[in-house]
């Protein structure tokens, strides 16, 4: 078996990631189709 080591991306790459798909996701969820799908959900 291949033992892998544990992969930790730095903070600042997550941040950066965060701060990309924040918007789109609250754009999202604030449309009719987003709110449809919670609801769904």
């Amino acid at each position: 078996m291949i033992k892998r080591e544990k992969y930790e991306p730095p903070a600042d790459a997550i941040n950066a990631l965060a701060r990309c798909l924040y918007p789109a996701m609250v754009a999202y969820f604030e449309s009719d189709e987003g709110r449809r799908e919670f609801a769904e959900w």
